[in-house]
């Protein structure tokens, strides 16, 4: 028989050792598009795939273009077996074209230290397009009723200022008063007799303002509506 066979020491003898998991393959994070003066994030899942405790990582970021990138972690607690954390890179371009840099992650007793991560963005200049759409109030009205029209106007991607500024709404003869944005929200109250009878189609025209004009261009958006 086995006899009295001391199960840890038989585990002990058979541990692997820690070793530094990255959660992503290719071990990398490439950014989207983001114009000089904004930013993005992304986030990197770090694990320790050996059967004991992988000390306390060290990350740092280097390269050509290391200065666009930054990195926040809660990595600073030795890691227990099949235990992780996360790492959020920020990456800011200074300037136009591909940046690049590399993310290493270090421990002082894992086997495969160091493990590198390449780190990739873009920069541009190139303005964005906000997304405008119109929702009238009802969609069908008669010649003696008043519509109103709210106009929502957003960001094409999460992480990206609501865009500010104006908008105005027209349909045939009918042309509307600017109208300022409120947390990317305007309303327009439509006059009833405004529109003419038949289907019509209501355009709001975004224009930003000084704020938002190095991030988006100018955009429009439209809805139907019937007026009998």
């Amino acid at each position: 028989g086995l006899g009295s066979l001391d199960v840890t020491t038989f585990i002990n003898n058979f541990a692997t050792p820690p070793t530094i998991k990255i959660l992503a393959t290719p071990p990398s994070i490439t950014f989207p598009d983001v114009i000089i003066g904004l930013q993005d994030t992304g986030q990197l899942g770090v694990e320790d795939s050996g059967s004991t405790a992988l000390n306390t990582l060290g990350i740092v970021i280097t390269g050509t273009n290391a200065s666009d990138f930054s990195q926040t972690n809660n990595c600073q607690v030795a890691l227990t077996p099949g235990s992780g954390c996360t790492i959020q890179v920020t990456f800011k371009p200074t300037a136009t074209g591909t940046r690049t840099a590399s993310l290493t992650v270090t421990s002082s007793n894992a086997t495969n230290s160091p493990q590198n991560v390449a780190l990739i963005g873009t920069g541009t200049t190139t303005l964005l397009t906000p997304l405008v759409s119109v929702f009238p109030s009802p969609t069908t009205i008669t010649t003696t009723q008043p519509l109103t029209v709210n106009i929502s106007v957003n960001a094409p991607t999460g992480g990206i200022p609501t865009p500010t500024g104006s908008v105005t709404l027209t349909s045939g003869n009918y042309s509307s008063a600017v109208t300022p944005l409120n947390s990317g929200v305007a309303i327009i109250n439509v006059p009833a007799g405004s529109l003419a009878t038949g289907n019509d189609v209501l355009t709001a025209s975004y224009t930003p303002d000084t704020a938002s004009s190095s991030i988006y261009k100018s955009a429009s958006g439209t809805y139907p509506v019937t007026v009998t």
